[in-house]
């Protein structure tokens, strides 16, 4: 019998434009993604080796890919179980994925457990921004740097 899909964490459109999004940005990312979003996430994340880093709506993991292959333990949280189910079919060493709402993160991360975070290009796509920003303070140790990247409605691609 055809195991059952497991239902979304929060009320969210990209479990049903997972295969989609998922194609889209592959293995590491859209063109955007590589050439803009990326390196500047990476030059504005203070990471050392050894650090934990939280990547909240990681989608299909491009991002804490990255991140892990700075040394650095990355824990991916995305409401959406199919973009978890591809993040974890190419995670590699230092990379874990759940499904849960990023706007409670206190079911899935402890205070103060994460050195960083990082929300890219999803705080405008949540339905409760300010809860997902309480749980990754709470999240953070102190110190921690919280690195949000918003995609304005006048630059998005078509």
């Amino acid at each position: 019998m055809p195991r059952a899909k497991p239902r979304p964490a929060a009320d969210t459109a990209w479990e049903a434009q997972a295969a989609w999004y998922d194609a889209r940005q592959g293995e590491d990312g859209d063109e955007h993604h590589r050439r803009v979003v990326l390196p500047a996430v990476l030059r504005l994340l203070p990471l050392r080796p050894g650090q934990t880093v939280l990547d909240a709506c990681c989608g299909q993991g491009v991002l804490a890919r990255l991140l892990a292959a700075q040394g650095v333990q990355v824990l991916g949280v995305d409401a959406a179980p199919s973009l978890i189910e591809a993040a974890r079919a190419r995670a590699g060493a230092g990379e874990r994925y759940e499904v849960g709402d990023a706007c409670r993160l206190e079911a899935l991360v402890g205070p103060e457990s994460v050195d960083h975070a990082a929300v890219v290009l999803a705080l405008q796509d949540v339905e409760d921004a300010p809860a997902l920003l309480r749980g990754v303070v709470r999240a953070l140790r102190p110190g921690g740097r919280c690195l949000a990247v918003l995609s304005h409605p006048c630059f998005r691609v078509p």
